[in-house]
């Protein structure tokens, strides 16, 4: 059986679905804009996006285990959301659709921007046609950002943004991301916005606040960086990426002064110490299945 109800933009719509049953919500996507469809509720469901011809744009099995998450940029046309159980004896859910206007910005370019006074949030979409490493960088106000890509796969982002500076680091590949720029004060105050091209330090050496990319690596890769230090610092050591690693921290006697495995995000490591001046070597393996890339990491932490 089908069941098959309009979905218009920025509104709510319930659903109810029994095994052997899926519903179809009938959508009209604009273009310059950045689409966000979702489902909400405690149901284990399967997605698919499809055009009038009945081709699967998009499909999505939720990360959660439970709901949908379907969000890009799609050419603009009428689509159709297939809504279907995974398991279970099914029950109510709700759906919903937003539309979000964004502005282009090319890779290594620098603006001053004054947003829109009554805008909570701002969408840039980055076209990107040579990978490599970027920086990118908002200051000018308090506020937050967020990078993400078009397509399923996950983007290995290094954050190092402050209350009123976004600072990211990222390997993008060719094609097309959305920065989400969400000032955090109501003014009238501009921003400056910059994506330049990122060339991390030679060498082993961790510099502070100047990440490093590392991969794509296998199980059981293990490498040392060499950190140097002319007066005591609080430092955090710390990888950032999707994949399990290792940290170990020695001295320049060689000795063991500290260890982490899971104490950053996920499966990251993440050391908190307080070092005096001297040479200190941080090692750091891959100790999951997975491998890929990810970035290394060094900042300092203001005294107490």
């Amino acid at each position: 059986q089908i069941r098959m109800q309009n979905l218009p933009t920025n509104q709510v719509r319930a659903g109810y679905l029994q095994p052997k049953l899926y519903d179809i919500f009938k959508l009209q996507l604009v273009q310059k804009h950045r689409h966000i469809i979702q489902t909400h509720g405690g149901l284990p469901l399967y997605c698919t996006l499809e055009d009038v011809r009945g081709h699967v744009v998009v499909q999505h099995k939720s990360i959660d285990g439970k709901n949908c998450h379907l969000s890009g940029q799609f050419p603009p046309g009428r689509y159709y959301l297939r809504v279907r159980l995974r398991r279970g004896n099914g029950g109510m859910y709700q759906v919903s659709m937003r539309q979000q206007k964004y502005v282009n910005l090319p890779p290594s370019a620098s603006r001053t921007i004054t947003p829109d006074f009554q805008q909570p949030m701002q969408i840039y979409r980055i076209q990107v046609r040579n990978a490599r490493l970027y920086q990118v960088q908002v200051k000018g106000r308090k506020l937050k950002c967020a990078i993400d890509k078009i397509g399923p796969q996950p983007l290995t982002v290094m954050n190092l943004s402050e209350p009123t500076r976004c600072l990211l680091f990222a390997n993008l590949q060719e094609g097309n991301y959305f920065l989400r720029v969400y000032p955090l004060t109501r003014e009238d105050k501009p921003y400056q916005i910059s994506i330049l091209e990122y060339k991390p330090p030679q060498g082993n050496h961790l510099q502070n606040k100047q990440p490093r990319l590392i991969g794509p690596v296998y199980p059981g890769f293990n490498r040392p960086f060499t950190i140097q230090l002319k007066k005591p610092q609080l430092l955090v050591l710390e990888t950032r990426g999707q994949i399990d690693t290792l940290c170990k921290l020695y001295d320049s006697n060689n000795r063991l002064i500290a260890r982490d495995d899971d104490g950053g995000r996920r499966y990251n490591c993440r050391i908190n110490r307080y070092l005096r001046p001297g040479t200190y070597r941080l090692h750091v393996r891959i100790t999951g299945r997975r491998s890929g890339i990810f970035w290394v990491q060094r900042r300092a932490k203001k005294l107490p």
